[in-house]
């Protein structure tokens, strides 16, 4: 208690002294205006004011030294928090200006991506009401109308991705609503991009313009972490898993097909899920009949999930539409 009660003292003491200096102060510069001490002139004053002022920055750490080492203290930690304030501004404006680096788009590099999204734009399968019933409730007419256009901005979209070596495949999300369609397209270095229907419309507008451009664009998810494209019903299964049943419906075609030996299959198709425990997968493919003819042709081939069994493959071909299975 000692400590502390010779502590208040010494600064009620201090602030005294330092109070008595204030008013001296005040006195000499008063002076300085208007004389007002008989044989004292102005510069009198003045050098009165200016002795009073050293005196009492020189004596106030002696007066006072804890008060004027928190004071100083405090002053270096307000520099030193206002330092870090402008160091985490620069780092913030360093940030912002190395995400835009990283997302300027390269010039003259159009052809690069047509030429990346070329086979699956070609190979895309249209859409219809009596194929997709379901995402025709579920979006809409006028969205539905609108997805085939769609879907071959959002596979430009994906190609302009320095992270996408070339596109392989595209489908609807069933995370799509109306106004809103939602794609995931497939790259060839195991990247899925998932596109939203304002993506796939920017994209198609830089199409019409020749102005697509590569930038890095990150993936959403890679085909062994799907999971990370927060998956739906409509996209339960990773990519090699899908893989693994095209081939199996691929291998029905070859056994079944006249032209089998002549068949070659043309990019890794759509895979549409239901929740009934179904995939539906249509792809297309060429074949060269007995006259060597090439003609192209579609199939599509549904599997129940868990057992990969196949329980039917339809084909269509420029002579209609025939059941394999």
């Amino acid at each position: 208690m000692r400590g502390h009660g010779s502590l208040y003292g010494r600064r009620r003491s201090t602030a005294v002294v330092m109070n008595i200096l204030v008013l001296l102060l005040l006195a000499s510069f008063a002076g300085i205006i208007y004389p007002y001490i008989k044989g004292m002139g102005r510069k009198h004053f003045f050098w009165s004011t200016l002795g009073i002022f050293i005196f009492s920055g020189v004596m106030y750490p002696k007066l006072d030294p804890e008060g004027y080492k928190q004071s100083q203290e405090k002053a270096a930690a307000e520099e030193k928090q206002e330092a870090l304030a402008e160091a985490s501004e620069a780092s913030k404006t360093a940030s912002v200006a190395n995400a835009a680096a990283k997302q300027a788009r390269k010039p003259n590099s159009n052809s690069e991506v047509l030429a990346k999204a070329g086979q699956a734009v070609e190979e895309r399968l249209p859409y219809s009401r009596s194929e997709y019933p379901k995402l025709y409730s579920q979006i809409g007419s006028a969205t539905f109308a609108k997805l085939n256009t769609l879907e071959e901005g959002a596979i430009y979209h994906a190609a302009e991705s320095e992270n996408c070596g070339k596109v392989l495949s595209s489908g609807t999300s069933d995370t799509s609503r109306a106004g809103a369609a939602m794609f995931f397209i497939d790259c060839d270095d195991q990247q899925r991009f998932m596109v939203t229907q304002s993506e796939a419309e920017e994209a198609l507008k830089r199409f019409k313009n020749k102005t697509l451009a590569l930038h890095d664009l990150s993936a959403s998810c890679t085909w062994r972490s799907v999971s990370e494209c927060s998956p739906t019903a409509a996209e339960p299964l990773p990519f090699a898993r899908e893989a693994s049943i095209v081939d199996a419906c691929d291998r029905v075609l070859n056994a079944g097909h006249p032209d089998a030996a002549s068949i070659e299959t043309l990019g890794n198709g759509r895979r549409d899920y239901s929740k009934a425990g179904f995939v539906r997968i249509s792809r297309i493919f060429v074949a060269n009949n007995a006259s060597g003819k090439s003609s192209k042709a579609s199939y599509e081939c549904n599997v129940r999930l868990g057992s990969d069994e196949v329980r039917s493959l339809t084909v269509t071909d420029p002579t209609g539409t025939k059941k394999y299975l």
